[in-house]
């Protein structure tokens, strides 16, 4: 909820499109009860970082709400 309440802020056309990308990755994966296999995991982890990784200067809070979404799935052995 708080990574769509930060995609509400004023975004760039292309960041807001990441920015859903991102969102709509986290839930497909999600959706997979397994939590994804080996290289799926670890491609999905990738991406989320990526991600952060390019919101951090321009968007710092949208980066992380990112961050926070990894370290939880990370606890959770996703």
């Amino acid at each position: 909820d708080a990574l769509k309440k930060e995609l509400k802020k004023p975004l760039s056309s292309e960041d807001k499109k990441r920015a859903e990308n991102i969102v709509r990755d986290i839930e497909n994966f999600l959706k997979d009860a397994k939590g994804g296999q080996g290289r799926e995991r670890a491609k999905f982890s990738d991406q989320l970082k990526s991600g952060m990784e390019h919101f951090e200067e321009t968007h710092p809070e949208l980066s992380v709400q990112i961050g926070r979404i990894m370290d939880l799935l990370n606890q959770m052995g996703i």
